[in-house]
């Protein structure tokens, strides 16, 4: 059966350099989650040796405790190092672990257990660990590179004071509010935009639902003969810049109005009196012969005597407002409409 080794533990230590690093419950879940013997397995060795040695054992995996030790589990561990640890040559354990950004870290972004070094004469920089122990047929297993050496302030090192405690559960949570706070940022930003979308595209839908608006009333007004149908695109243009502009406030009567600029317009050309008068037509009609006779085809062709009248009456007020036929033709064709 395998024995589990209890090899760091979380508190405040100093490494080989004399840098005093500070290791949360949280660091040594990271450690554990991110150990793979598929990536890095690490050895179990004789002391901390500068390139890993020969191997007396492996590590199969790592969890930790609630009371935050990190706990290795070996295998294929060997008669040798199970011997020296029985007759009490090495007592003790340290860890040895690559630092989260090491170029020879196999999972970047926590510690990675390089290899456990057992220990005689020196003393581990982690202090209190129990002592490892193998029965007969158990395996070991191995850890990652940054080493703790001895601490110059023993009891400091051994177990985080309250105080280190405190610290470190508050660095927790104000670090789990961070993250809570960027991921409700993040929820917002993608609410944001999805409003944005659906308001921008109700705004194109009011738009559209006004421009149609527009052209019916410009067309209402056209035929109405208020307005001549080469104003009516020009007007229209102008009446859909109106709309959104600041209403504008003046007397009216006895009191003060405000009206918006595009309610102003139409009033206006609502008020407005026809140009196009049907008795003038009607009088032109007859001035100008007013029959299929006054106009000339060739001998054998005749005239439909509807055509010749609107053909006559376009004539007419072609001369009398001083414009194209064809402009002529749509004003007193749409007159005729209006008139039925």
């Amino acid at each position: 059966m395998t024995q589990p080794i209890t090899i760091f533990r979380a508190g405040t230590h100093t490494d080989m350099s004399g840098v005093r690093l500070a290791f949360t419950g949280q660091d040594l879940q990271a450690m554990a989650a991110a150990y793979d013997p598929g990536r890095h397995e690490a050895p179990l060795v004789l002391g901390h040796p500068q390139h890993d040695a020969q191997a007396h054992g492996w590590v199969k995996k790592l969890s930790v405790t609630p009371d935050g030790d990190l706990i290795a589990t070996p295998e294929q561990v060997s008669e040798d190092l199970v011997g020296m640890v029985q007759e009490g040559r090495y007592k003790k354990i340290s860890a040895s672990f690559y630092t989260p950004t090491s170029p020879n870290n196999p999972k970047p972004g926590a510690y990675y257990l390089r290899h456990v070094g057992f220990l005689g004469a020196q003393p581990p920089a982690v202090k209190g660990l129990p002592d490892p122990a193998f029965k007969e047929g158990d395996d070991a297993g191995g850890v990652v590179q940054i080493e703790f050496a001895e601490t110059p302030s023993t009891e400091d090192d051994e177990m985080p004071s309250e105080e280190e405690k405190a610290a470190a559960k508050k660095a927790a949570e104000l670090k789990e509010r961070e993250e809570k706070l960027a991921a409700d940022q993040a929820s917002f930003a993608e609410q944001q935009k999805s409003l944005d979308a659906k308001a921008q595209n109700l705004a194109l839908a009011e738009k559209r639902a006004r421009d149609r608006e527009d052209l019916a009333f410009m067309e209402g007004v056209v035929e109405a003969g208020k307005v001549l149908p080469a104003e009516q695109a020009p007007l229209t243009a102008l009446l859909s810049g109106l709309h959104g502009s600041q209403e504008l406030s003046f007397s009216e009567g006895e009191g003060t109005v405000k009206k918006s600029p595009a309610e102003i317009l139409k009033g206006f050309l609502s008020g407005l009196s026809s140009r196009v008068e049907y008795g003038e037509l009607a009088a032109a009609e007859e001035g100008v012969a007013g029959s299929a006779a006054t106009v000339q085809v060739p001998p054998g062709y005749t005239v439909d005597p509807a055509s010749a009248r609107l053909h006559l009456k376009t004539l007419a007020y072609a001369k009398a407002h001083n414009i194209e036929y064809g402009e002529a033709l749509d004003a007193v064709t749409m007159a005729m409409e209006s008139a039925q």
